[in-house]
């Protein structure tokens, strides 16, 4: 098989391979299969890779590629779709030279023969420098929307159009050098994000985003520090992706993938990447930092567990004095290359590569918020009757949890999960997701029932669904937490060019309708987005 056939077919199976050659800058209609809810009405956001070549240039990982918008429009039980290219500076740059010229997560750009390696190294603490390829999530700001990323630039986009309108700089407004893409809103509409500074005294920071006074305002002026979180690693910052936020507490979790700083620093004398200063460090533990929303206050209780890697939290509450922190776990931080272009390509031509190390699981850990007096090792300090997770006070005070895993009597491998939003940060019982199951042979959408660990399934032969998006139905006789759909787009592994969204009974897991699209080329999957709400 030749390297490049190899590579059509393995972007037949990921999605994330592929690349869209003409955007459909226009909507366009589809064939609807059922029905499509009528009180469905607003639009779906999407953004992820959508190019990974330029020119003779390609892109090595998958977080790299120029960042594609997606667009389902609901309204009176039609669906139309669009995409269109964010116009970051790194999309015009590369379009302009037809060469990688801008630096991503794992691919060099072509250096700028202008600058010595010393001005390169300079470069390094200087956020201007910093990708704008915005390919990861869509985050409403004041019900703005923003396609964003995890470094310091995020665009501020038109929901309507898919135009791209003006780049936001946060170290404008607060001082960091980047901020993750899987923010907060709370009930008020304040959002809440992670932010972070490397130097070589690195830390994290909970940032603040109030509402705006008024509607002409900028909606990052007010924006504030919360609390600050030291690094735990001299010269390193642990990778970070998502947080938890409950009623009163925020949870960060510093895993043992760390950005080493110096390996940074030389990265930019050998024309490295970010990808190449990171490094796993098994023998460290992870923390689970907890910041009281209150007064934003660290508490000084440590929290410690063993080695994992986690991209998503699924949601976080508390219960009797206890912290619940529920995520999609990894025992092992090189998930992140199984994700490189080459690595997903070799996996086509021999699945044998696959192992358990880069599956995940979706598991609970119980931080236990009362822990004075005296406690004997053997003392078990989660009070839940309901949880098979433990915690054990150390000799030196610190407190080492044991998770349990949501999903014990299914082996599924959830990740991108979603929850009824209303939930957010409440004892809640369902969330939904990706999946796969032993195999690599299919993708499901799957509902699971946090309480009873039980599992619903979703698949379709040759189809690879999309993160499933819960929107709540306003008609519904009853408001229970699954009252709504789950809306999803669908890749097809016959023909790149076809794409649908499918909407699914949140209650049965079954379809109730989908509408399918044909472009003019291939559609590439996609990361994260927002459902916005047509008034």
């Amino acid at each position: 098989m030749s390297k490049m056939g190899s590579a059509v077919q393995a972007s037949n199976v990921f999605p994330y391979l592929r690349s869209c050659k003409k955007e459909s800058e226009k909507a366009i209609d589809g064939q609807v299969q059922g029905e499509i809810p009528k009180w469905l009405k607003g639009s779906l956001i999407r953004v992820g890779s959508g190019l990974l070549e330029v020119g003779p240039d390609r892109y090595n990982h998958v977080f790299d590629g120029l960042a594609l918008m997606h667009k389902f429009c609901f309204q009176d039980g039609r669906v139309t779709y669009q995409n269109r290219f964010l116009r970051s500076d790194a999309y015009t740059k590369n379009m302009k030279h037809n060469r990688i010229v801008v630096n991503e997560f794992a691919t060099q750009g072509i250096p700028d023969p202008c600058k010595t390696i010393f001005q390169r190294f300079a470069s390094l603490f200087n956020v201007e420098d910093l990708t704008d390829n915005d390919l990861v999530n869509i985050i409403l700001y004041c019900d703005e929307a923003y396609a964003c990323s995890e470094s310091n630039c995020i665009w501020r986009i038109d929901p309507d159009t898919l135009e791209s309108l003006h780049k936001v700089k946060l170290n404008s407004y607060v001082p960091v050098n980047a901020a993750i893409a899987h923010a907060h809103e709370d009930t008020d509409g304040t959002v809440y994000n992670v932010g972070s500074t490397f130097s070589l005294n690195s830390s994290y920071s909970i940032l603040k985003f109030p509402p705006k006074e008024n509607k002409s305002d900028n909606p990052f002026k007010n924006g504030s520090v919360v609390c600050k979180i030291p690094s735990s690693k001299m010269l390193g910052l642990s990778y970070h992706h998502s947080f938890g936020m409950s009623e009163n507490y925020f949870v960060f979790v510093e895993q043992p993938l760390y950005l080493s700083i110096p390996r940074m620093a030389w990265a930019q004398f050998i024309s490295g990447t970010f990808a190449d200063a990171l490094y796993w460090d098994q023998n460290s533990p992870t923390r689970f930092h907890v910041v009281r929303r209150s007064d934003g206050q660290l508490l000084d209780t440590v929290y410690l567990s063993k080695a994992f890697f986690v991209f998503h939290h699924i949601n976080a509450y508390e219960e009797d004095n206890n912290l619940v922190v529920d995520m999609c776990c990894y025992d092992q931080g090189e998930v992140v290359k199984t994700l490189y272009v080459k690595a997903l390509e070799e996996l086509f031509t021999n699945p044998k590569k696959y192992s358990e190390p880069f599956v995940s699981r979706a598991k609970r850990y119980v931080l236990p918020l009362s822990v004075e007096g005296e406690k004997k090792p053997e003392d078990n300090l989660v009070s839940l009757s309901n949880s098979e997770a433990t915690a054990y006070k150390q000799p030196d005070g610190s407190i080492f949890c044991n998770p349990e895993i949501l999903t014990a009597s299914d082996p599924w491998a959830p990740e991108l999960p979603r929850i009824n939003y209303d939930y957010n940060g409440k004892k809640y019982k369902y969330f939904y997701a990706m999946a796969r199951n032993e195999t690599l042979e299919r993708t499901h959408l799957i509902k699971v029932d946090v309480a009873n660990k039980t599992t619903v399934a979703w698949s379709e032969k040759s189809a690879i669904p999309s993160e499933p998006v819960f929107i709540s139905d306003p008609n519904a006789e009853t408001q229970d937490e699954d009252s709504g759909v789950l809306v999803a787009s669908l890749l097809h592994q016959d023909d790149e060019s076809k794409v649908s969204m499918i909407v699914l009974d949140a209650k049965s897991m079954k379809e109730i309708g989908r509408t399918t699209f044909k472009s003019e080329s291939s559609i590439p999957g996609d990361f994260h987005g927002v459902f916005i709400p047509k008034n």
